[in-house]
Formats: C-alpha cells, sequence, structure tokens
C-alpha cells in the first residue's frame, strides 16, 4: 500500500456529491476496481493495494494470468511464478506470451493474488511499467515535495494528490495550491510514453473536480480516445482554460480602475476558475 493517508478516491468522492464530475466510487477493501466504469488513476489502485509484481506472461487465459521470473516492485512476493486471477478483457497485445507486464494487487487471500482493477480500465495493469511506479511511490511519499521535481511524472502524479487533499479539505480549510497546479495538470492529458489513459484520467479528474467542470462534455476530451486525438482535444482544453483566464484578468484590471463589467463568459465555472488564478499573475496573457 503506497499511502495511508492520501486515499484519493475515497476522500474525494465525499466531497462531491453535487459538482459536475463525478470519479468512480473506491471498492470494498480486497476488492477489485471495476474494469468496465472510467479509467481509473493508478494512484487510487495503489493506495488500496499491496504488492506490484513484474513477471513474464507464460500464459493467461479463462481469467487467469501466470507469470514467470516474477519480482517484487512493492511489497512482498517471494516467489518466482505467480498466478493472478482478473475479471474482464485485455487489450490487444496487452498479455502476449513472452512480454513483461507489472500487476498491481491487493493483500492475497489463501495464497492466490488478484489484480487490484479489471481491464480494459480498473488499472491493475501498469502499462508504463517499473518507471511509472518509481515516479507514483515518490509522489505519494511527499506531494508538496514531489511537485518540484524535475521529473514531470512525478510532478503531475503530486499534482493528482494535492488536488484531491484540496478536494477533500472543508471550505474553510483549504490548502494553499501551486500557481501553476492547472497548467500541470493540463500537461497531463496529453499522451506520452509514461501517460498512458489511466495516467491521463488522473489529469482528468483532477482537473474536472478542481474547476467544477466536465471536460468531456465541454470540449470533447476523452481517455479513451486515440493518442492523437487526446493530444488534439487537450489542446482544445488547454485553449479553453487560457481564454477563461484572460476574461478574469481582463476583469480584474478593469474592476481596479474603477469600471463596473458584467462577469465574462468562460467555458470554465467562473467562481471556481477565479480561485486558482493568482491576482499577481499575467502568464496566461503573455502565452
Amino acid at each position: 500500500m503506497i499511502s495511508k493517508h492520501n486515499l484519493c478516491a475515497i476522500v474525494m468522492l465525499a466531497a462531491v456529491a453535487a459538482m459536475a464530475f463525478e470519479p468512480v466510487p473506491a471498492p470494498d477493501r480486497g476488492k477489485p476496481w471495476p474494469g468496465n466504469a472510467q479509467n481509473i488513476p493508478y494512484e487510487d489502485v495503489l493506495d488500496v493495494s499491496d504488492l506490484v509484481i513484474e513477471g513474464t506472461v507464460k500464459s493467461f487465459d479463462g481469467g487467469r494470468i501466470k507469470l514467470t521470473d516474477v519480482r517484487s516492485l512493492l511489497g512482498r512476493q517471494g516467489k518466482a511464478g505467480a498466478e493472478v486471477i482478473y475479471a474482464g478483457t485485455f487489450s490487444d497485445n496487452d498479455m502476449d506470451k513472452g512480454k513483461s507486464v507489472t500487476l498491481i494487487c491487493p493483500e492475497q487471500t489463501n495464497g492466490m493474488l488478484r489484480l487490484a482493477g479489471d481491464p480494459p480500465k480498473g488499472a491493475g495493469l501498469m502499462v508504463p511499467g517499473p518507471d511509472l511506479l518509481e515516479a507514483l511511490v515518490v509522489a505519494a511519499k511527499d506531494p508538496a515535495k514531489g511537485y518540484n521535481s524535475t521529473n514531470p511524472a512525478v510532478k503531475l502524479s503530486s499534482a493528482y494528490r494535492l488536488a484531491c487533499a484540496w478536494v477533500a479539505a472543508p471550505a474553510d480549510g483549504k490548502p494553499k495550491l501551486p500557481d501553476d497546479i492547472i497548467d500541470t495538470l493540463l500537461d497531463g492529458l496529453t499522451s506520452d510514453p509514461l501517460r498512458d489513459r489511466n495516467v491521463n484520467s488522473a489529469a482528468r479528474n483532477a482537473i474536472n473536480l478542481l474547476l467544477d467542470a466536465d471536460i468531456n462534455k465541454l470540449f470533447g476530451y476523452s481517455v479513451n480516445a486515440p493518442d492523437f486525438k487526446r493530444d488534439d482535444k487537450a489542446s482544445d482544453v488547454r485553449i479553453g482554460w487560457r481564454q477563461t483566464v484572460n476574461a478574469i484578468q481582463a476583469q480584474r484590471r478593469e474592476a481596479a480602475a474603477g469600471k463596473t463589467t458584467k462577469p465574462p463568459e468562460t467555458d470554465f465555472n467562473l467562481k471556481r476558475a477565479t480561485l486558482f488564478i493568482p491576482l499577481e499573475s499575467t502568464k496566461a496573457d503573455k502565452k
């Protein structure tokens, strides 16, 4: 289990009942995340799991993956071979014989491993592999520190965890977030070797919940789309945010000059967006 204190999906869900976007509720302890709902952020799966293993696919059939050359990346498995049960359907080539795979599992039951998130969306299979896992572990230890990392994967995962904490906090006790956290999350919507759909879903969830929005409805952004389409729609989301920032900053300048103005029309929730645009910042105007 990566974290006992940052159970993102659990704490966020309690705070978002009336918002535009609602994440998938966390399953009961030891139960897998569903594979047929939203793509689940890896952070949410890791936070309620105890073991991550890497192994070579020997076979998979009938809801069971057989692995050889197994090594534990997180937690202890202690065997050279392993069998992991699951429900659902993997994408093409995910479980090709001889392929190295990284799997997230909850506690073992009677010696049998269970995938922590069912395919295709449940994030039990960590497609980017050990490099991403290492980044997620670093971010989980200290998200505030991790946000300053030069590793984009660490920074993005830290941003997601900081967003979780902000959403879960009471209205009069919101922690201060980095000034550029929305820009960091926007970067997380694009595809990359370490940013697959489940990583993109963390950025999507955080943006939607921080801004009380649904970027699928507003801009057609879907983590299920092909890489090029996600990148294209991510650009649309960024443009929409930039226009929102510029409109709010223009209104602030006019108000400072004593002019009476109407609230600007923006893609994003005006009240929420204002919270994430520092008074002293003019970076978005210059981009």
